[in-house]
């Protein structure tokens, strides 16, 4: 009977905080930005589920999460059995293991992304470092655990190491070994989840910004433009059609096109990118145009800047983004 009701309070311990959370989001306690009301997330949840590929998404995810916690399991069993089998070994790194256990080992995405460029490749190899060091330190952990008689025994009957390590070690330490591996995957998809929404690549963690972009596209305000692309240099120099690429620094090359009208100093138009076309201002001045447009994203509105000067071949200049500093821009007349 009492084993029963474990399940159950474990169940309504749940629904209580689900319910203890709506009332703080409708109350004004937890901010929109932070969590949104747990009826809000199910609702967009179930038009997600209907409107986007979120099968596909899920086992792309999934088949990151699980080759790096293969490729894990691969590289940490090994690893916690040396740790294991050499104490000096385990004494000079098994703190530095336990170190980076703690650290925030995502951020090292722009180094790969240098390396191997953004795509799945980048997003294994996050996952694989997030997973390799609980698998180590778990087998590490199981090895040392299993009984000193066990392993006396065994070399008394003149087995080999090799027959110690699979008769002995491994089936006392198995548990032990499955526990690791267990964390291993919750922390390889953690961060494989985690990086596909930084990159904006990948399969679940890449949603939130398809949804958006659809969002965007379909808004009547923001999917506004002018009515019609006026000719090369017509009202002004800024006016027209232009292909513009912002260099994202690792994150690489962002195209975007931009509808132009100048009228005197003002500028108008609208920015189209793969989040959607957005309204855009500015004023161009000589040869020094200014732009200023909101981007929408999953984590709120931003307010990006773009200044740029005119040449021979079209606008060169720098964009402003909060929170992530300045980027270098290009824009060529379209043809």
């Amino acid at each position: 009977m009492r084993r029963s009701l474990a399940p159950a309070a474990g169940f309504a311990a749940l629904i209580f905080a689900l319910a203890a959370l709506e009332w703080a989001a409708r109350a004004g306690w937890v901010s929109p930005f932070l969590t949104p009301p747990p009826s809000e997330i199910a609702v967009a949840g179930w038009h997600m589920a209907i409107e986007e590929p979120l099968a596909s998404a899920f086992f792309t995810t999934l088949g990151v999460a699980l080759g790096a916690t293969l490729a894990s399991a691969a590289a940490g069993i090994p690893a916690g059995w040396a740790m294991y089998r050499f104490p000096t070994l385990r004494n000079a790194y098994e703190s530095w293991v336990a170190a980076l256990f703690s650290a925030p080992l995502i951020l090292l995405y722009p180094l790969f992304l240098v390396l191997f460029g953004r795509g799945l490749l980048t997003i294994a190899i996050i996952g694989f470092l997030s997973g390799v060091i609980p698998m180590t330190l778990k087998t590490c952990e199981g090895f040392t655990a299993v009984p000193k008689v066990l392993v006396n025994v065994a070399r008394s009957l003149n087995l080999s190491e090799t027959a110690v390590l699979a008769k002995v070690l491994l089936p006392a330490a198995l548990p032990t070994v499955f526990t690791g591996l267990r964390l291993a995957f919750i922390y390889a998809t953690i961060n494989v989840v985690g990086l596909e929404y930084l990159v904006n690549f990948g399969g679940l963690g890449e949603a939130p910004w398809t949804a958006k972009r659809k969002a965007a596209a379909a808004a009547p305000a923001v999917t506004a433009a002018p009515a019609a692309a006026p000719a090369a240099g017509a009202g002004g120099p800024a006016s027209g059609k232009w292909d513009i690429v912002l260099v994202m620094g690792p994150a690489g090359e962002f195209p975007m096109t931009a509808e132009l009208t100048q009228a005197g100093e003002k500028v108008t138009g609208a920015i189209t990118s793969q989040m959607g076309s957005i309204p855009v201002t500015g004023s161009m001045v000589g040869e020094a145009l200014k732009l200023e447009f909101v981007a929408p994203t999953p984590n709120g509105d931003l307010a990006i800047t773009m200044t740029g000067t005119l040449g021979p071949d079209g606008f060169t200049g720098k964009t402003t983004v909060p929170g992530l500093g300045d980027a270098d821009w290009t824009g060529k007349r379209a043809k």
